[in-house]
């Protein structure tokens, strides 16, 4: 894993599919978003919740967008690949794609995420100087 993009395996459990036995669309966000704060944590990033809620600030999402191309069953297993593409003025983007184990894709999605002011309650600005931080060459699977 680079530590820009992050790779993670999840098995589809009970408590993830519906009554035919296909998982939920709530249980893959949760993948989702499972991937995207545990690479945040294990690359130390500033961006990091831990670091970032000392200065009293957190992040809130404010997107969450999956397409799903085939919903995987229970007890498959799912690898999440999760890297952040890009960022504007106040949000940061983080794309995904869900894959079997033969490495087809079965979703691909994209969330945004802004930093609030827990203080006075607003957003704030994000600094130019996260897009070195967030630099890969992967290209967006999604619009």
């Amino acid at each position: 894993m680079s530590d820009n993009i992050a790779i993670m395996d999840f098995e589809i459990m009970i408590q993830d599919v519906g009554f035919d036995s296909k998982a939920k669309v709530n249980s893959l966000f949760n993948i989702m978003q499972s991937c995207a704060i545990n690479h945040s944590r294990k690359v130390a990033s500033p961006l990091a919740l831990s670091n970032i809620i000392e200065k009293n600030f957190t992040w809130v999402y404010n997107r969450f967008y999956l397409e799903v191309d085939k919903y995987p069953s229970l007890y498959d297993i799912v690898t999440c690949e999760t890297w952040r593409p890009k960022m504007d003025k106040n949000s940061l983007y983080r794309e995904f794609l869900l894959m079997n184990t033969h490495k087809k894709i079965l979703g691909r999605g994209i969330s945004s995420i802004v930093m609030i002011d827990m203080t006075k309650r607003k957003p704030v600005a994000l600094p130019e100087t996260l897009r070195e931080i967030l630099k890969t060459d992967r290209e967006s699977v999604i619009e």
